[in-house]
């Protein structure tokens, strides 16, 4: 049955009763196909990034695509990505109000739209999936502002606009599928049988003549795609949109305004639009023995009915009473299933993550001060509990290990958008290292300005459905210190080892064989992490160009008398000098921040130890207040080498050399003789190096904050140090109470051994440190 004839009372697709003549559904391509290129390009000049995930064989395979509403724009998405990615047309649902008589719902139904009010839409839209075309449907039934959709007793509610009050998600999807599926079987049954009578009355409006593509159609199953679209970040800024509705249109309409100002962020600020396709759920699973006698009497009847004979209708009628009883059944029953995989396939965020620790702290443990630290712990280990499950999917943001370091060791920085938007509604008030939480933040919001005044509400309420997110972090929650820590140290340790392993693989390739095959023979790069039972931990960092095993025979000594001992390994370290060269200091003292955050969950002090640069991050830590003493060894100011003092020009140079197409730069890496080639780079890259001396310039700016004890230990015959560093540190170092130890030794790397008594001056100020 084509769309554009009036229909049937048994198919239902009259022409809506509003209309004085028939209007036309008929879908043109051309005009399908226009409107696919500009939304082409639109795609393409928007900050929009669409990613479409999981979207295999189900245009295929699937007839009713359901997602979950949350904008206006997003309704113009699901039938692109669907012709776009797997070349369907579909149809859609929309208002009545935007399909009338007007050039603008013409339009509309040009592109497949259908009014909700049609009369007999259920058998239409049948018809129409028999016809081989896909529907495209938002069950909830409108925009969902507030994304609650579960109620305090787990059941699915939506908001209904129209009735002011809390419903269940509509049916007619399913009950759509369902009747679909019926008819299906029927026409299979028909054929199979040679039953050309009944063949000829259930196609007798068939919109489709091909022989070959109906066949195809009834060998397939009717099925259910339920599908997700998740937002990130959702902004609530003034922008471009809204301001041209309130000076050129002048808008007035409060409704109207948040929605162009949601829109209007999404639209043209960079925001994420994640569009995840689930698997199809197919609907004949879900007739029993009393459906399929249904079937076979109905069939038994319909045959009769088409050979002429009489006394069919009565019985047909009461047989189909009893079929649409049990379709309502069935139809509740998979529509709980599909909307419930619908929202499971959200796309969980940080603003996620953080909003629930937040929200459920203060309305599950009764807290209004939060430590900043402890919410950036919390927001991570949730992620990690996440990350063992193939049951949720996470947004690419939170995939990188190092993107999820960020989280414990800058929180304030990594959550800031979603913090900075809570305090811009008034939902906490960041004072310090806490979070103030503001009663506002479980305070019923109206329908229309949620989105405007609580962000936090509204992630929690997107997430809710996902069960083992809201599970993660009532877990978490619910740990004490002791257990939190260790689940902290453990977890930490992870992601270590695992940044280790993608660096290395990361220059594993034959195009960085021509300096790689020197590095054969060093000893294994990964971080040391060693366990004490002493409250003071030893924070061990290693110099440039070397890795953690050049602070091994510290850590054993210092870790034999009891002291906790971690030395961890510094980005672009331990893997290639080519992974150096492309390493700014910043990650180095990152890596120094994550050896300190494992400590910290066993100690209640901490010694940060440097070698050499190592130091120089020892020493940025303590500017920082994050560590209660610092032992520099051999830590430079000024480098012995004069070649250095070319560095910077050189480093220039290959900048300015590279920009020359097939052209790597002059000179990018400087053969050197490592004093313990098992541990250091025979080749120092000359962006590296640039590097190093930018940390150093970076701690002697900040000496004069340091406040915690220090011991300077220098040998006085260092050939890769200028023996005068010390005592520039020491004048540096004019708030802090600090000792300057010069050593006879005429070799850099005092570590490797005790000889010269470093060890014992280490376990000696550990031993002060404790007190």
């Amino acid at each position: 049955m084509d769309a554009s004839i009036p229909a049937t009372e048994a198919a239902g697709a009259a022409a809506p009763a509003r209309a004085e003549a028939p209007l036309s559904y008929e879908i043109n391509l051309r005009t399908y196909q226009w409107v696919g290129r500009l939304m082409d390009l639109l795609l393409k000049v928007a900050p929009l990034n669409l990613r479409v995930h999981n979207l295999r064989d189900q245009a295929e395979r699937g007839d009713i695509f359901l997602f979950n509403h949350f904008s206006r724009f997003e309704t113009f998405i699901p039938q692109y990505i669907l012709y776009r990615h797997a070349g369907v047309i579909g149809r859609s649902l929309a208002a009545p109000e935007f399909v009338g008589p007007d050039a603008f719902g013409a339009f509309l139904r040009s592109l497949g739209a259908i009014p909700t009010d049609m009369p007999g839409i259920i058998d239409f839209m049948g018809d129409e999936i028999l016809a081989g075309r896909k529907m495209v449907i938002f069950p909830e039934g409108s925009m969902i502002k507030d994304k609650k959709v579960v109620d305090r007793r787990g059941r699915l509610q939506v908001y209904s606009r129209d009735h002011g009050v809390r419903r269940p998600p509509h049916t007619g999807s399913a009950v759509t599928a369902l009747k679909a599926q019926y008819r299906l079987e029927y026409l299979r049954r028909a054929f199979a049988e040679g039953n050309t009578r009944l063949v000829d009355h259930l196609l007798a409006e068939w919109p489709e003549e091909d022989a070959e593509q109906l066949q195809a159609r009834l060998a397939r199953p009717i099925a259910i795609v339920p599908a997700n679209i998740t937002f990130f970040p959702l902004r609530i800024t003034d922008n471009v949109l809204q301001a041209v509705a309130e000076r050129l249109g002048k808008v007035q309409s409060r409704r109207l305004l948040e929605e162009l100002r949601i829109e209007g962020n999404i639209l043209f600020r960079p925001t994420d639009m994640d569009v995840r396709f689930g698997e199809p759920i197919v609907v004949a699973e879900y007739l029993g023995r009393v459906d399929r006698w249904l079937l076979g009497r109905i069939y038994h009847l319909l045959a009769r009915r088409a050979e002429g004979r009489a006394g069919t209708e009565r019985p047909l009628r009461w047989l189909r009473r009893l079929q649409r009883r049990r379709t309502r059944e069935l139809a509740e029953t998979v529509m709980r299933r599909y909307m419930r995989e619908m929202y499971a396939l959200t796309t969980i965020n940080l603003s996620h993550l953080a909003s629930n620790v937040i929200y459920r702290s203060m309305t599950e443990h009764g807290r209004e001060r939060l430590p900043v630290r402890e919410v950036g712990e919390e927001t991570y280990l949730s992620l990690k509990r996440l990350q063992r499950s193939r049951r949720i999917f996470l947004h690419a943001d939170l995939k990188p290990v190092e993107r999820n370091l960020e989280i414990p060791l800058r929180p304030l920085e990594r959550m800031a958008g979603c913090l900075e938007r809570a305090e811009q509604q008034h939902l906490l008030h960041i004072e310090g290292d806490e979070l103030l939480l503001s009663p506002k933040l479980t305070d019923e919001h109206d329908f229309d300005e949620i989105r405007l005044e609580n962000h936090i509400q509204l992630a929690v309420n997107e997430s809710e459905p996902v069960t083992e997110c809201v599970e993660a972090v009532r877990g978490v929650l619910a740990l004490d210190p002791a257990a939190r820590a260790r689940e902290m140290a453990a977890r930490l340790r992870e992601d270590d080892a695992r940044l280790y392993r993608e660096d290395r693989a990361a220059y594993d390739h034959p195009k960085y064989h021509r300096l790689n095959q020197h590095e054969a023979g060093r000893l294994d790069g990964s971080s040391l992490f060693l366990e004490g039972e002493r409250r003071v931990g030893a924070l061990l960092i290693h110099g440039f160009s070397a890795s953690p095993p050049e602070m091994a025979p510290l850590a054993e000594a210092v870790n034999g008398e009891g002291f906790p001992a971690c030395a961890p390994r510094l980005r672009g370290h331990g893997t290639s000098p080519y992974d150096l060269a492309r390493r700014r200091w910043e990650e180095w003292l990152d890596s120094a921040r994550i050896g300190l955050l494992y400590l910290r969950q066993h100690c209640d002090r901490v010694v940060a130890v440097g070698h050499s640069m190592g130091g120089c991050l020892a020493y940025l830590l303590a500017a920082e207040g994050a560590v209660d003493g610092v032992v520099s060894i051999c830590t430079p100011t000024r480098l012995a080498s004069r070649r250095s003092t070319l560095v910077p020009l050189l480093h220039r140079a290959n900048q300015l050399a590279s920009l020359v197409p097939g052209v790597d730069g002059l000179k990018n890496f400087e053969p050197v003789t490592p004093e313990y080639p098992e541990n250091n780079y025979r080749h120092l890259p000359i962006s590296g190096v640039r590097q190093l001396q930018a940390v150093i310039a970076a701690f002697q700016g900040r000496l004069g904050e340091v406040r915690c004890p220090c011991l300077v230990l220098q040998g006085d015959d260092d050939p890769t140090v200028e023996p005068v560093s010390a005592e520039e540190i020491s004048r540096g170092l004019a708030h802090a109470p600090h000792e300057v130890v010069m050593l006879p030794a005429d070799h850099h790397v005092l570590v490797m051994d005790d000889r010269l008594g470093v060890h014992r001056r280490v376990r000696e100020f550990l031993e002060a440190a404790e007190g």
